[in-house]
């Protein structure tokens, strides 16, 4: 099958296996993987350079100081870590810019993919329009679903704070299966508030009527998931800072230069490819609920950003 034939039935609406979702997303992140590439690169990068220079504003870093108690504890299996309230407080900036910039990049890729699959023209300012948007949003929706998430391991928190460690134990294991069962039923919230301008509580309801009935088959779709973007993820961030520290000198001065280059590299590559398989699973919730075709989803129930 040539390229255009492959695209042709990626792009097909219809209920698809686990499978075929999977192969529908690769093909259309192939077909546009310059754009898309390059939309996630301009997203990514300025949070990148932020999130490093947050981290490296505080001398010694957390890093630094955790690699200097790794070398004393050779000479000294009793030293102690030497961590500063500055420290953790430059560190945990530098996560917060990062975990916003996934929402910003996500709602922008969500948007332009959705165009891509409902046969729409894609608008790389649209995206980021919706970027700006509706990330806000989709962040807060994930925030909230965080904490509801967060109740099953009240238990938990509770008898260590009482000094239960066994109890405590058998109850974090008790919880963790219905903290998975969570976050599989609300995986559909995301798309809901860029394609249907959901709210974000509304956008958590609407992903427990979509994922009804089919939480094994999201299960498969997002450990695939996982192996086919966050694995490469990884792997292309470590080769690309190696590269950049070897030619660099090994100087370690430059490594937030390196990092934020790295991860902007592998975000730009991989991050695309769990948005198709986000969005197409989405899609293919919708059709199996409401039996949508597609000019319902294209024209009414899909809103472009």
């Amino acid at each position: 099958m040539n390229q255009p034939d492959r695209l042709r039935e990626a792009t097909q609406l219809r209920p698809r296996r686990t499978g075929e979702i999977i192969d529908a997303a690769i093909t259309v992140w192939g077909k546009h993987f310059k754009v898309l590439t390059v939309l996630a690169a301009a997203l990514v990068l300025p949070f990148q350079v932020v999130s490093a220079l947050i981290a490296v504003s505080v001398k010694p870093t957390l890093l630094d100081s955790f690699q200097q108690w790794q070398k004393d504890l050779t000479a000294d299996s009793s030293a102690k870590p030497h961590f500063t309230g500055k420290q953790i407080a430059a560190m945990s900036g530098s996560g917060i810019v990062q975990f916003i910039a996934t929402f910003l990049l996500t709602a922008a890729l969500t948007a332009f993919l959705a165009d891509v699959y409902l046969g729409r023209k894609p608008d790389r300012r649209r995206s980021i329009r919706a970027a700006i948007r509706r990330g806000p949003i989709m962040l807060l929706s994930s925030i909230l679903g965080i904490l509801a998430g967060a109740l099953a391991l009240l238990p938990a928190v509770g008898l260590a704070v009482a000094g239960l460690v066994a109890p405590s134990l058998l109850a974090l294991l008790a919880a963790f299966p219905v903290w998975i069962w969570f976050f599989i039923r609300i995986s559909a919230g995301g798309p809901a508030v860029v394609l249907e301008h959901a709210g974000p509580i509304k956008a958590l309801r609407r992903s427990f009527g979509l994922t009804k009935g089919r939480w094994w088959p999201i299960v498969g779709i997002t450990f695939l998931s996982l192996l086919i973007a966050g694995i490469p993820n990884a792997m292309i961030s470590a080769a690309v800072k190696g590269v950049l520290s070897l030619a660099g000198g090994n100087n370690a001065g430059f490594d937030f230069v390196w990092t934020a280059i790295s991860q902007t590299v592998a975000a730009a590559i991989t991050a695309p490819v769990s948005a198709a398989i986000a969005v197409i699973l989405y899609i293919d919730l919708r059709i199996r609920r409401e039996g949508f075709d597609l000019e319902q989803l294209a024209a009414a129930n899909v809103a472009s950003a």
